[in-house]
Formats: C-alpha cells, sequence, structure tokens
C-alpha cells in the first residue's frame, strides 16, 4: 500500500512518516533501517525521489560511499537504473 495519483516528494515523505514507515540516512547508516527493493527513497535533501532496487555494495557495514541501484524518472526524459550512494539519501519509506 503506497499512496498514489499526482503527488510530489513532500507528500510522499508525510504519507510515509504519518503511517510509521519513514526512516533517515543516519537510520539507514546505522543499520537500524536497510533499504528493500521497491522502497521509496527521496533523495539530494527532498529534491528528487527514486524506487531502491537493490545494494551494490555489501551492507555488513554501510557508510555514506555505499552504493546501490535505484529507478528514476524526470531525469534526461528518460526512466533508467542509476548507481547512488548512501550519502545521496535524505530519507526512505519502507514500501510494506
Amino acid at each position: 500500500m503506497t499512496p498514489y495519483g499526482n503527488i510530489g516528494t513532500e507528500d510522499i515523505k508525510n504519507w510515509f512518516s504519518a503511517r510509521g514507515r519513514l526512516y533517515t540516512r543516519s537510520q539507514v547508516r546505522n543499520r537500524t533501517y536497510i533499504p528493500r527493493p521497491g522502497d521509496y527513497l527521496s533523495l539530494f535533501g527532498g529534491n528528487h525521489s527514486a524506487l531502491f532496487l537493490r545494494w551494490v555494495d555489501s551492507t555488513s557495514t554501510i557508510s555514506d560511499s555505499t552504493r546501490f541501484k535505484t529507478l528514476e524518472g524526470n531525469k534526461d526524459e528518460t526512466v533508467k537504473v542509476v548507481t547512488r550512494r548512501v550519502s545521496d539519501i535524505d530519507r526512505v519509506g519502507k514500501d510494506q
């Protein structure tokens, strides 16, 4: 169950927060919550959104430089898979 309709990044973050399913970058780094495929990502201080696909690097320890793959749109008029780093994360919305 996730939000639907014409919504923006702030709307999505509020939706996950209201359901107790919003996590911070600090919580990812300390492994309180480890993103899973399908999770919503707010990136760059909330200026961009993406869906988490998979980890590139091991999650046995997570630092700002740990890499992962995302599915993103609204970038160069395409939808594509992008490699990001934990330092790019603002918030994570748990999909289930």
